[in-house]
């Protein structure tokens, strides 16, 4: 299975959380970049908490995803290590999956896939994007590293030339 681990874009402070205008933009061009490297996903987690979701949105539009956005709150406030394993072990071997998330989660989720004992953390910018290639289905220590870009680094791959 391939992990796209992507964190939400820039959201604003207020109840809601919703995306800034900066923050739509910036993770537009992201998504655009993905797909030019030639990304294309099979299933789409996200977070239950609005500026995952609209991340996800974005995200599902730029790389021409007609699937459903599946909400998993394994994602979002009721995180941890092996309720997301078991989320995405439910789903095909084979798959390519994006899972839009939070910090310090995603970056704990990746650090457990890379180490059998977990101790290592990665740490992913708003609208950073990482992709680990599990063995199967993915568990503890089974992932190998493909990339960690920070949103900087893939506006880089959109910029007109």
């Amino acid at each position: 299975m391939l992990l796209i681990l992507i964190r939400h874009a820039d959201a604003a402070n207020d109840e809601l959380r919703a995306l800034t205008d900066a923050g739509r933009e910036q993770h537009s061009h992201v998504s655009r970049a993905l797909n030019r490297m030639g990304i294309a996903i099979d299933r789409l987690l996200s977070s239950p908490l609005l500026r995952a979701r609209q991340t996800a949105e974005i995200t599902a539009a730029a790389l021409g995803f007609g699937g459903a956005i599946e909400e998993t709150p394994a994602l979002g406030d009721d995180f941890s290590v092996d309720a997301l394993l078991e989320r995405v072990a439910a789903l095909p071997a084979e798959a390519t999956v994006a899972c839009v998330g939070h910090e310090p989660h995603l970056g704990r989720f990746a650090g457990a896939l890379l180490t059998p004992d977990g101790n290592l953390a990665i740490g992913v910018k708003k609208s950073g994007v990482v992709g680990i290639q599990c063995e199967d289905l993915p568990a503890r220590g089974n992932g190998t590293l493909l990339f960690a870009f920070r949103p900087e680094e893939l506006l880089r791959l959109v910029e007109d030339r």
